[in-house]
């Protein structure tokens, strides 16, 4: 795939077409919000960081809400990579869960956080998905900056943290730590000042910056409203986590 296309523009769907074999849209639906949180179960179950359950969906429950955003690129109407993004609220961020003291201390300095994750890819090495990974991080971007946001904070694999410092000028605010989340496996705390001053932008940055998002894109995001949510498969799932935490 290429992203090399500068004059992405969104449709009146509100994807974004380029000249790639990959289309790339914001969740509207609830059923493009289960199509891609399938996804994330799938790569999640691929490299061993969750177990199974009956409804082969992965999410947490501080992403449902209307602080959120689905992103998936589809390869016709198959989609082939998805992330998410969730914007503060009094429920918390996933990572609260690891570094309390981190992000609370960015609070504290009246910043507003963004966290980036549930990243599920059908390719199963992030070579192979870094150049989806470009378009999905760039509308997780703009969906901060649209919403008023200081920081973007993601936890990722210490092995993968260099990709994303070297392409996206994240910086590490936390030391690696167990993250229950993901079955105990290493996370390491990275950070995206969206006000920093750079001198030179890095690639990523630097594509972000020649292919720009309106914020009208992000408009008609699904909302996880309480009608859609009653009864839904997405609901019957977070009951059936619920329980099993419960249980554990």
């Amino acid at each position: 795939m290429s992203t090399t296309e500068s004059n992405a523009s969104p449709s009146p769907a509100g994807r974004v077409r380029r000249r790639s074999t990959l289309n790339y849209y914001v969740a509207r639906t609830m059923d493009d919000v289960l199509e891609a949180w399938q996804l994330v179960y799938m790569a999640y179950r691929r490299a061993e960081l969750i177990d199974t359950n009956p409804f082969e969906l992965h999410t947490i429950p501080q992403a449902i809400g209307p602080q959120t955003v689905v992103i998936t690129g589809c390869l016709g109407p198959m989609p082939g990579t998805t992330l998410s993004a969730y914007v503060d609220n009094p429920a918390g961020l996933p990572l609260d869960s690891v570094y309390p003291e981190e992000l609370g201390a960015l609070r504290k300095e009246g910043r507003k956080l963004m966290e980036v994750g549930l990243f599920g890819d059908r390719r199963d090495h992030l070579v192979r998905s870094s150049e989806g990974l470009f378009d999905l991080m760039r509308f997780a971007f703009y969906y901060g900056v649209h919403t008023g946001c200081d920081d973007a904070i993601i936890g990722i694999h210490p092995r993968h943290a260099p990709f994303y410092q070297r392409f996206f000028a994240l910086e590490q605010i936390g030391a690696p730590r167990s993250y229950a989340t993901v079955k105990n496996n290493p996370v390491v705390l990275l950070r995206l000042d969206f006000r920093a001053k750079r001198d030179a932008l890095p690639k990523g940055l630097a594509f972000f910056s020649n292919n720009q998002i309106p914020a009208s894109v992000f408009n008609a995001r699904y909302q996880f409203d309480a009608e859609s949510m009653s009864g839904s498969t997405l609901e019957r799932y977070m009951a059936f986590r619920q329980k099993a935490a419960k249980a554990a």
